[in-house]
C-alpha cells in the first residue's frame, strides 16, 4: 500500500489448445442457459436429477466459494469438493457430479420430485426426481404426506410451481426457540453522563466558560425515573413436524417494589417507578435511589465547575474565587 516490499499478485490464466478451438465450431448439444436477463450467459449452473447433483461450468472464472455458498445450503448426504474443483479448473465435456441427496426410497427417485427432511427435522426440501414442473397443490400434498405441519413457506411453494424444478427448494423451516427474560427495569436516566469528562459551556459568542461545566442531573418529585419490565417466558423451538424441541426455562419473576429504592415508589399502573423527592437518581445494583445530598471531596474549582444541584451540597474544601454553588 505504501510502496514497501515486493508487490504480490495472484493471476489465474485460462487458455485452450488449437484443437479445442476447432471443436468449438461444432454445435453444442446443450447450450448454456441464459440468466435472468435474456441473452446473458451464466458462468455456471447446477441441477439435480433423482437426487444426484451436477455442476456445469460454461465460462472460466467462478471461484469455489461462489459455488459452495449456493449448494452447501442443500440437504446433501454426499458432497465431493474435489469434483467441484475439477469442474472449475477448466472446460469439461459433460456436467460433473458433485453431490447426492438420497431419496427416501427407490420409488421416490422415480417421481417428478420428492420431499427431503433434514436429520434435525428443521427443514423440508423439494428435491428433483425425474424432473418436471410440479403444481402448488402437488407440493403441498407431498409436504402433508411427509408429515410436515409447521413452518411451511407458502410463497416458496408458489414460486417453485412457476418453473421446472431443477434444484432443491426449501419449502418449510422449523422455528428456533426464543429465550425467556427475567424481570428487569428500564432506567430513564444515564449514569454514564455523570461519568463523562466535564466539558465547559460554549457561549453564543463563541467564547468558553471553563467554570460552567455540565450541570448535575436532578429530578423533581413525580418524575418517572424507571419502568418495570415483567418477566417473559420464551417460546420453545419446533421442528417441521410441529414437535417441541426442548422446554424453555421460564423467566424469573421479581416484584416491581424490589427495584424501587429510597424515595422511589411504584405508580398505580404497576410499571412506572416515580421519584417522591427532589434529588439525583442513582443505581444501587438494580435498585433506583434518589440522593438528596451531593458531597464534594475537595474544592469547588475547575475540576468540578460551578455546582447546580437541587438538594443539599456538602463541600469538604473551599469554594474558589469565581465559582458558585
Amino acid at each position: 500500500m505504501f510502496g514497501l516490499g515486493e508487490p504480490k499478485l495472484e493471476v489465474l490464466v485460462w487458455f485452450r489448445q488449437a484443437e479445442e478451438r476447432e471443436e468449438e465450431k461444432a454445435p453444442s448439444p446443450q447450450p448454456p442457459p441464459a440468466a435472468a436477463g435474456e441473452g446473458v450467459q451464466v458462468a455456471w449452473h447446477v441441477n439435480c436429477r433423482a437426487g444426484e447433483c451436477f455442476l456445469d461450468v460454461h465460462t472460466p472464472g467462478p471461484w469455489l466459494h461462489e459455488v459452495e455458498e449456493h449448494v452447501l445450503l442443500w440437504p446433501l448426504d454426499e458432497y465431493q469438493r474435489d469434483a467441484v474443483r475439477q469442474a472449475l479448473s477448466g472446460p469439461q465435456s459433460a456436467p460433473v457430479r458433485f453431490g447426492l441427496i438420497a431419496p427416501p426410497d427407490e420409488a421416490a427417485a422415480q417421481q417428478p420430485f420428492f420431499v427431503k427432511i433434514t436429520r434435525d427435522g428443521m427443514a423440508a426440501w423439494a428435491v428433483p426426481g425425474q424432473g418436471g414442473q410440479p403444481t402448488a397443490a402437488e407440493l403441498e400434498a407431498a409436504l402433508e404426506g411427509a408429515g410436515v405441519k409447521a413452518g411451511i413457506d407458502a410463497p416458496a411453494i408458489t414460486h417453485a410451481a412457476q418453473s421446472p424444478l431443477l434444484e432443491p427448494v426449501l419449502l418449510a423451516r422449523g422455528s428456533e426457540a426464543t429465550p425467556s427474560r427475567d424481570a428487569a427495569v428500564e432506567y430513564l436516566f444515564s449514569e454514564d453522563d455523570e461519568l463523562e469528562t466535564l466539558r465547559p459551556r460554549v457561549r453564543e459568542d463563541g467564547t468558553v466558560d471553563y467554570r460552567d461545566l455540565k450541570p448535575m442531573y436532578t429530578v423533581q418529585p413525580g418524575t418517572v425515573v424507571g419502568r418495570y419490565l415483567p418477566a417473559i417466558n420464551g417460546e420453545p423451538g419446533r421442528d417441521v413436524f410441529g414437535q417441541e424441541l426442548k422446554p424453555v426455562v421460564p423467566g424469573r419473576e421479581t416484584p416491581a417494589e424490589r427495584f424501587a429504592g429510597r424515595d422511589v415508589q411504584v405508580a398505580e399502573n404497576g410499571i412506572d417507578l416515580v421519584a417522591t423527592k427532589a434529588g439525583r437518581p442513582v443505581r444501587d445494583g438494580a435498585r433506583i435511589d434518589i440522593v438528596e445530598v451531593y458531597a464534594i471531596v475537595g474544592d469547588i474549582d475547575f475540576s468540578t465547575g460551578n455546582v447546580d444541584f437541587k438538594g443539599e451540597v456538602y463541600v469538604s474544601g473551599d469554594v474558589q474565587p469565581g465559582f458558585s454553588v
